[in-house]
């Protein structure tokens, strides 16, 4: 099975996008988790230790370059990969949220949303292999 013994760790304030991811990701057995603002995020990393985040960049409380930018400098987190799955491109004008910072973390992935579950689990597996 894909996802066998593979944890996942959620974090999108989008009730209804992390639903519809979940049913995805549970659908190739992975074990899924989710927090639904930064801080929580960071939490759920703690005490999950998840093999891979899919982490959406605003949020409320802390947002994801922030969440990103904390455990990549934290060695007990840094190795896990985390894919950038984010809207941020409609709100590039805003200078808080450009591309050009999204690329400049340490993410393994940047992805546009919408995104299509087969491409998502697709990306997942890559990174998990």
């Amino acid at each position: 099975m894909t996802g066998e013994g593979k944890k996942i760790l959620l974090v999108d304030d989008d009730e209804n996008l992390v639903e519809a991811m979940k049913v995805t990701l549970l659908s190739q057995n992975y074990e899924v988790i989710t927090a639904f603002d930064g801080e929580d995020g960071v939490k759920k990393v703690k005490e999950e230790k998840p093999d891979l985040i899919i982490l959406d960049i605003m949020m409320d409380k802390k947002h994801g370059y922030d969440v990103c930018a904390e455990l990549k400098r934290d060695p007990v987190f840094s190795s896990i990969p985390v894919i950038i799955l984010t809207g941020v491109g409609e709100h590039l004008h805003e200078k808080e949220w450009s591309h050009h910072q999204g690329l400049t973390l340490d993410a393994e992935d940047f992805i546009e949303k919408p995104i299509k579950p087969t491409e998502l689990l697709g990306r997942i597996k890559e990174l998990l292999s």
